[in-house]
Order: structure tokens, then sequence, then C-alpha cells
């Protein structure tokens, strides 16, 4: 399984109002899931899914850094891991908007093995497009609720976005489908797909 997971996407969109849809409950929910963040250093918090049939949905977390609106950090552990992940947000102001780093990992595990590159414009229909002369275009997994789908293309209602993946490390380290499944696709759509919708509509 994937054992990390460090991606950076592109939003036209200011550093606070990127930070209200990471901090905000209802944009979380939006684009995510359900939870009920609060950001504030110590809350224990849980984002819950309904649409994981025979899985348990509830995954729990805990805020462990806040610095509005630059980073944001709080563990992830679903009810088969056997210890926390954890989630850091890096946001830097760009010419144009704000780029947003996700850094997904294994508390144990110091360096992620999956980077990651992604533009994605909301205000653009065109359908994805390689970084580089030689890249492909790169299918997406339908995101958390869908363990089971097949990665399929971006759907020309989606925003446009470049990308570029280099190396990929794959360990046995995790029993875990969700943990597996959010590293190889789901944050993908999300990131991608989703909170460019959100950020759009909410802000």
């Amino acid at each position: 399984m994937l054992r990390g997971l460090k991606t950076k996407v592109f939003y036209p969109y200011s550093p606070q109002q990127v930070w209200r849809g990471l901090t905000e409950r209802r944009s979380l929910a939006a684009w995510l899931m359900e939870n009920d963040f609060e950001p504030q250093i110590g809350h224990k918090f849980q984002f819950r899914t309904h649409s994981l049939p025979g899985l348990d949905g509830v995954i729990r977390c805990e805020v462990r850094e806040i610095d509005a609106p630059k980073r944001l950090s709080y563990t992830w552990q679903d009810s088969y891991m056997s210890q926390p992940s954890i989630v850091i947000w890096t946001l830097t102001p760009v010419d144009g908007g704000t780029q947003l780093q996700l850094e997904h990992r294994e508390l144990s595990y110091a360096t992620p093995q999956l980077q990651e590159v992604r533009i994605c414009n909301q205000r653009s229909r065109s359908p994805l497009t390689p970084l580089n002369k030689g890249g492909l275009d790169v299918p997406f997994s339908r995101g958390l609720g869908d363990l089971n789908a097949v990665p399929q293309a971006v759907e020309a209602i989606a925003p446009s976005c470049t990308f570029s993946s280099t190396h990929i490390g794959v360990f046995q380290i995790s029993a875990s489908v969700i943990f597996h499944s959010v590293l190889n696709g789901a944050w993908n759509d999300k990131l991608d797909r989703q909170l460019p919708n959100v950020l759009a509509s909410f802000f």
C-alpha cells in the first residue's frame, strides 16, 4: 500500500478563502465528509461517511497545529489502522491565487513516496492536460465513498488540471482499505473536483 502522499494544487482564490474551505464545518462537509471540526489545537473530532457499506466510516482526528491561514495539521485514524496517520495542509500565496500542499502519511514515516503537482482552475472546462511533453493524462478514482470504483478520466465538466507524478513507493504496511483508498486516488478527486466547486460556490 502507498505509505504517504504529498501533492500540490493551485486555486485561483486567496489563502483566506482556501483556509475557510479547509476549516469551516459546512464547507468541509460539502467537499470532504460530515464532521465536527473546530480550528483549535487539541480538539478531537470525527469525519463520518455513510457510503462505505460494511465498513466503519468513522475517522477519528485530533488537531495538532494551526497557523491561519498558512498551516493546519491533524491526525487521521480509521478503525482499521493500528496507528494514526497525519494530514498536513500548507497554504502559500502565489500570483493569482494560492498553492495548497497536502501531505498525508503515517506518523512514523518521514518522507512521502508519492509526489504530485496539479494546477486546477475552476473557471476552465477543458479536458485534463499533461504537465510535461511526455506526460500522460491521468484518470482519477471516484473518491472516498467508492472504494471499488475503477479509476476514470475527469469528466468534461471538471476543472482543468495539469498533473505530474514522480516516484511511487509501495509497501505492505497497513490493513486499512480506507487509508489505502485516500492515498491511492481519493484525495485527488476531492482536491481536483470537489474543493474547487465549494470554493466557487461558498466564497
